[in-house]
């Protein structure tokens, strides 16, 4: 836009437009009064003005984001004799930036969270871009402070090799895991390379985990495995833990899952028409039915968790650092295992159990005998309401 000379009719055109087009200073709030506007100041004397403004015509409009150049026109004597103004709408510019920032934010939110972890981020040259989680990080003698400083510069020369190594591993396309202790703490850490999308590596990702507690608790899973072992707590017919050392393996895992505060989940679980089987085929095929069970039972969950043969036709197992939500998705392997042994296996019977599972909270005050009744009283219902649809 070009402006002439200021005058009655000027001002009094600018001044309906401030008081009928909605426009705000750069904070979107505040009115733009008329003696701010660019093309004003300019012809009251200064010569370049170049600020931002907001336009919103209504209260509910989408407000769109200007960026105003005013520049002086000057007479041969100095005054201003007309003036220029330019305006950009970098409204979608502006988007972008403020999106950017909130995902700077995000991400910044995200990495602060993650527990008893530190990020690296770091380029070709080795240089840090990026740091975070400063009391892993500080173990093993770096912090947040790293950003913009080159790896030789803030590595132990001891671990300077192993660290430069793992590297230039990792900015040439590679995976690389490194387990290690560092101030009497227990460090695993990765290093994964950030690709563009022509596959090429720009940088790469170094993510190192306190497994501290984790690894003290898998030491103490180690002895009392031991313990058992010397008390031969198992059952005799299927090979899993008895009564005796489910309930004290079982029950030193809860207390680990407290103390790490990690979810767990105790399931109940009875041999459906074991009777008929014993009674129809005999005892060793009723034996052989539970050991098949058994076998089930391990092939569907990890070593790390308890499974046991409680007596008679009657199983229980736990197994620690799960999701809360997945109760139905632990219950539903059991199933399909159960389905699956049924397709494959060759035997007179069809194998069959009915269960109830209970969740671990570690904040609650839940025993293992609480939490194995209410798994059996649930266990218990889907049993008699088996019976019932059979009758029906």
């Amino acid at each position: 836009h070009m402006f002439g000379p200021p005058g009655l009719a000027y001002d009094a055109i600018d001044r309906k437009l401030m008081a009928t087009r909605g426009y705000y200073e750069e904070d979107g709030i505040t009115p733009l009064a008329y003696e701010k506007m660019p093309i004003t100041r300019v012809f009251a004397g200064e010569a370049i003005v170049r600020t931002s403004v907001v336009h919103r015509p209504t209260a509910d409009a989408a407000p769109r984001y200007l960026r105003v150049n005013a520049t002086a026109l000057r007479r041969p004597d100095g005054s201003t004799g007309a003036a220029i103004g330019v305006v950009h709408d970098v409204t979608e510019e502006r988007t972008l930036q403020r999106s950017h920032e909130e995902r700077e934010v995000l991400l910044d939110v995200v990495l602060a969270n993650l527990p008893e972890t530190g990020v690296l981020v770091f380029d070709r040259s080795l240089r840090f871009l990026l740091a975070s989680g400063d009391e892993v990080l500080k173990s093993i003698g770096l912090s947040t402070g790293a950003v913009g400083k080159l790896v030789s510069e803030v590595v132990s020369p001891k671990r300077l090799p192993v660290v430069e190594a793992a590297f230039r591993a990792t900015l040439a396309g590679q995976n690389v895991s490194d387990h290690f202790a560092h101030g009497g703490r227990a460090l695993d850490a990765r290093t994964i390379p950030l690709q563009n999308k022509d596959g090429s590596v720009f940088a790469g990702i170094g993510l190192l985990n306190d497994v501290t507690v984790r690894k003290e608790a898998e030491r103490l899973l180690q002895d009392q495995a031991r313990e058992l072992e010397a008390l031969s707590l198992s059952d005799e017919l299927t090979g899993l833990h008895n009564r005796r050392g489910f309930m004290t393996l079982a029950g030193q895992q809860l207390k680990i899952a407290t103390r790490t505060q990690r979810h767990a989940a105790v399931m109940y679980l009875d041999v459906n028409d074991l009777k008929p089987v014993n009674d129809g085929l005999g005892h060793e095929e009723g034996d052989r039915l539970l050991r098949d069970v058994a076998a089930v039972l391990r092939g569907s969950f990890r070593d790390s968790d308890v499974i046991a043969r409680l007596g008679g036709d009657e199983f229980a197992l736990l197994t620690v650092d799960i999701a809360p939500q997945s109760l139905d998705l632990i219950e539903q392997r059991v199933v399909h295992a159960v389905d699956a042994f049924n397709a494959r296996a060759e035997r007179a019977y069809r194998m069959s159990v009915s269960l109830g599972t209970e969740l671990f909270d570690p904040s609650s005050q839940d025993t293992l005998e609480s939490l194995l009744a209410r798994a059996d009283e649930r266990m218990y219902a889907r049993k008699q309401a088996l019976k019932r649809s059979r009758l029906a």
